[in-house]
């Protein structure tokens, strides 16, 4: 159940050894998947190294900044030249980069927010969604197959907290951009879906952010495997009805009236 062998399989943003990407190439290479995965620096080759040690023999990975739409075009035309498809494409990407983060946080209310804040950080997560998807689409519609899965968030779509207005705003047009495929490529058999994690314990939440993943009815925080495993599914052929939903995983937090 559940399989992907023979299926050609792109995740973006597994760089983090703890993160979501990381977690969901794990999970879709040990179930047969052939993996292409990539981040913004050279430690995706420490990922491939790890894959290969979970007995995925298939994985390959690119170091590409995928805001650099000439980069990303070179990088799908490879690899339809290299496989002649992509059948899955799990859209991990976004949120604040490695050098960003080094700089100390990187929230702030709209109103105290410069155009250049804002421009960053929706080209770091919606344009950059865009830029990936658009070239992928091209390629699973000469198959007439294709599944797509975006890691979107809680926080934009249903829910926000202090000063992620621009965070928020570019997850929920994920979750758009989504629903948009789905209506436009559905006849192609092309099925797109998006999760909405919340609070997942990557290695890169803070203890305050952690402490709060416990207040949900499961009483902890998500790992990156749980939501490697939905997206799984709604990457796998029996994913053949489910389309065009955001779906939660968030151990019931959001559920709840009072924390």
């Amino acid at each position: 159940m559940f399989r992907l062998d023979h299926r050609i399989c792109v995740v973006t943003g597994v760089g983090n050894p703890t993160g979501i990407g990381f977690g969901c190439a794990k999970q879709l290479g040990l179930a047969g998947g052939a993996l292409i995965v990539t981040a913004t620096t050279a430690r995706i080759f420490d990922r491939v190294k790890e894959l290969k040690a979970l007995g995925i023999e298939k994985v390959e990975g690119y170091v590409i900044n995928l805001c650099d739409r000439e980069a990303v075009k070179g990088m799908v035309s490879e690899v339809k030249d290299r496989y002649g498809k992509i059948d899955v494409l799990i859209n991990n990407a976004g949120n604040a980069s490695l050098a960003d983060r080094a700089k100390g946080d990187t929230h702030a209310n709209l109103a105290e927010m410069d155009y250049k804040t804002w421009d960053a950080i929706i080209e770091r997560n919606l344009t950059l969604t865009y830029n990936v998807t658009s070239e992928v689409l091209k390629v699973m519609r000469e198959k007439q197959y294709g599944r797509i899965v975006f890691i979107s968030s809680v926080t934009g779509p249903l829910v926000t907290h202090m000063g992620v207005s621009a965070y928020g705003a570019a997850k929920a047009g994920i979750t758009a951009l989504s629903k948009s495929i789905v209506y436009e490529e559905g006849k192609n058999n092309i099925i797109s879906n998006c999760i909405l994690p919340g609070w997942i314990a990557t290695g890169v939440l803070t203890p305050d952010r952690l402490a709060a993943g416990s207040k949900n009815p499961l009483g902890r925080p998500g790992n990156p495997e749980e939501v490697g495993n939905l997206a799984l599914y709604l990457a796998s052929e029996e994913n053949s009805y489910v389309a065009g939903q955001d779906i939660v995983i968030d151990g019931g937090n959001w559920i709840q009236e009072m924390k």
